[in-house]
């Protein structure tokens, strides 16, 4: 059973208290919202904990789509959509100190956000506890160009056309990767899902070429 998404506790307190009305409190009066978000890291950290008690053999630490396994001595993952909208330096005053917190009680974190945060990812990168980065619209390339650090994993989506192009960067780079594929042959939106013992050797063959291609471009290739 997957946790939750876990929004991080500045978008949970934006979708409380509204993003613009969260925006103004930082800059007319951040001590009360440094205050607010204490409170909710405490409480990320609480609905956590309690989640993962209660599932117990069953709790998956992640709620992105593909990704529905990590290390049982993995922390948390925790969502922080709005990282899109702000500077480095606004990330490293209101961000980073709950992010820290949040590490500090469960263990290594992974950080999901929507949208171009090229800005932030040197900062995301250096937050400690952070040790893998998914995002969800940036491709391999993109992170590459934001000066992601080589030792921070990225959970990326890879477009089987673009297997060989991420390979190369893979071994340019030395990145660690943990790839959720497209471009496979897999039914499209409407058509039924029929069990792979039906597939047609045309599908077949297909997914074989490109689980080859995937695996040779991954090994530079």
């Amino acid at each position: 059973v997957s946790v939750t998404d876990m929004q991080g506790p500045m978008d949970a307190c934006g979708q409380i208290w509204s993003y613009d009305q969260l925006f103004l409190a930082a800059y007319e009066n951040p001590e009360l919202c440094h205050g607010v978000l204490e409170r909710l890291t405490d409480g990320f950290i609480l609905l956590w904990e309690t989640q993962k008690q209660q599932l117990g053999d069953l709790f998956v630490g992640t709620h992105l789509q593909g990704f529905n396994w990590v290390p049982r001595e993995f922390g948390a993952s925790l969502s922080a959509d709005s990282l899109v909208m702000v500077s480095p330096e606004f990330y490293s005053e209101f961000y980073r100190p709950p992010i820290r917190k949040i590490g500090n009680a469960l263990g290594p974190l992974s950080i999901h956000s929507c949208g171009d945060f090229s800005q932030n990812i040197p900062a995301v990168c250096a937050t400690e506890y952070i040790r893998g980065i998914n995002a969800a619209q940036m491709t391999v390339s993109q992170m590459v160009k934001a000066r992601v650090d080589p030792k921070t994993v990225l959970i990326a989506y890879c477009d089987i056309a673009q297997a060989s192009e991420v390979g190369h960067l893979r071994q340019e780079h030395g990145l660690q990767l943990e790839l959720g594929l497209s471009g496979m042959p897999w039914p499209k939106a409407g058509e039924q899902l029929t069990p792979a013992e039906q597939w047609s050797e045309a599908q077949l063959d297909s997914l074989r070429r490109a689980e080859e291609a995937l695996i040779a471009a991954l090994n530079g290739e």
